[in-house]
């Protein structure tokens, strides 16, 4: 699928005929992950390793391509679920785009530190320069963010609903060598305003003055510690890798200092260590424990 993909956008990239490239999902979703089990399997035998290693590769340098194109790239998030996951790549898809169009229908999540990974495909560039500290809170849980929020909470640039999606696209194919300021029209034409029934952004307010004060600290035990300042009762038990959350802390900080090549970087050699199950000898491992700059 990374292949096709990046055969296709190189095509319409050099196509003279094509003026935007438009990202949309088919079914319930844009990109519902890749197929995890097969890289892991791959990675356990050193025969086969260095295929689970070109993997990451691949998907990585496609996910660069697309935040290179020439020409104005549109990600429409409207479909029944965006899963964004680091084997597949949705967010991957998504977020290099100077366009990225939500609707109702949008449910965008990086739920790595559930499932024993760190959130790459470049969120160690595009989440860690979210507003205060909601990247590093949504890098270390994984919780999604659905609908409008996505839009108000800085994951996707513009809001249209569902409905008006058709005529975006008619607008978008309507135009002729189209500039970014002309795609940019055309989206903010559909823009629909929130309404006063609308229920407010989820981590707003008390919840975000106590995300941004729990998420700011240095360690994740000390993030945990914070957070249970804020709490009370039993907030039942941690789903979540401790070493994919530690990972995850570093991936944020270090992130924020760093362009998104040096980001891919950083993360290619990370999930290089996951394949051979040794952080001590991937090559960015002296990046990660330097202290920050």
């Amino acid at each position: 699928m990374i292949k096709a993909l990046a055969y296709q956008i190189e095509q319409w990239e050099n196509a003279e005929l094509c003026g935007v490239i438009v990202g949309t999902g088919a079914g319930k979703a844009f990109c519902a992950g890749g197929d995890v089990s097969s890289v892991i399997e791959l990675s356990t035998s050193d025969a086969t390793r260095p295929e689970a290693v070109d993997f990451f590769r691949r998907e990585y340098g496609l996910d660069y391509f697309l935040a290179n194109l020439s020409k104005p790239y549109v990600a429409i998030m409207d479909w029944d679920n965006l899963y964004v996951s680091s084997f597949g790549g949705g967010f991957g898809l998504v977020a290099p785009a100077p366009f990225r169009v939500a609707t109702e229908n949008c449910l965008i999540s990086m739920p790595e530190t559930k499932i024993g990974l760190f959130p790459d495909v470049g969120a160690s560039y595009y989440l860690s320069r979210l507003d205060g500290q909601l990247g590093t809170y949504l890098a270390l849980t994984g919780t999604p963010l659905a609908g409008r929020a996505a839009f108000e909470h800085g994951l996707a640039t513009h809001y249209i609903p569902s409905a008006r999606v058709p005529m975006l696209l008619e607008s978008l194919a309507a135009l002729e060598k189209p500039t970014y300021a002309q795609v940019n029209e055309a989206i903010e034409d559909l823009y629909h305003d929130k309404e006063p029934t609308d229920p407010i952004p989820p981590l707003s307010g008390p919840i975000r003055i106590a995300l941004d004060t729990a998420f700011s600290q240095d360690t994740v035990e000390d993030i945990v510690a914070t957070l249970n300042t804020f709490t009370t009762g039993d907030q039942g038990s941690d789903q979540r890798s401790p070493t994919s959350l530690k990972l995850a802390l570093v991936t944020i900080r270090k992130g924020k200092l760093l362009d998104l090549l040096e980001c891919f970087k950083m993360e290619l050699g990370i999930a290089t260590a996951f394949c051979v199950r040794s952080l001590a000898d991937s090559p960015v491992y002296d990046q990660l424990t330097a202290p920050l700059a």
